[in-house]
């Protein structure tokens, strides 16, 4: 009876611990699956990239053959190569390099014949492009050619004449043009 009666305790013993763990292992995985439902975690990742601004002063230039009274083609005229809209102003400056005189006696040495386009502006030192240039757009020709004068003295070496063109652009908004250029809105032609 002895035998029997430790049988009984041990088995008795070993369903106490076998329920423990059972009960232990049910605990676990309620909290833990509980845990695992909550703390769900996902990743997607959101590339996001802004606007490219860019902006390219282009020109088509050949001035072979250019000597006293002659023409040459000298087109300039703006890209936006990015993708964002800008406003864009340009400043020419035509100078000889060698320090002669632009104008003598009143007359200018060279001639710069601008195009008949509407949408340039001149306010002040500044020709003004009257459209926002959106992503990929040009903007109209400015200047179609340059005419040296035919009265050009000797001294003047046709070789040292040159045009700079000075190009400026913002971002396509009414408070960048007050702000950057001091103006309360985009010149338009009348």
């Amino acid at each position: 009876m002895l035998k029997r009666t430790i049988n009984s305790k041990k088995k008795r013993k070993k369903r106490y611990i076998v329920s423990i763990l059972a009960l232990s292992v049910l605990i676990l995985g309620s909290v833990f699956g509980t845990y695992a439902w909550l703390t769900y975690h996902q990743e997607l990742p959101n590339l996001l990239t802004t606007g490219k601004y860019n902006v390219k002063t282009q020109e088509e230039f050949n001035p072979d053959g250019w000597d006293k009274g002659v023409t040459v083609v000298k087109k300039v005229w703006v890209e936006n190569t990015g993708t964002l809209p800008v406003y864009v102003r340009v400043k020419i400056i035509p100078f000889w390099k060698d320090g002669q005189a632009f104008s003598i006696g009143g007359k200018d040495t060279a001639k710069l014949n601008f195009s008949n386009s509407k949408n340039w502006k001149k306010v002040g030192d500044f020709y003004y492009y009257t459209k926002l240039l959106k992503g990929k757009e040009k903007t109209d020709i400015l200047l179609e050619s340059v005419t040296l004068s035919k009265d050009l003295p000797s001294e003047y070496n046709k070789n040292s004449f040159r045009v700079d063109v000075i190009t400026e652009s913002i971002q396509g908004s009414s408070d960048a043009i007050k702000e950057l250029w001091r103006l309360d809105k985009l010149p338009q032609n009348s």
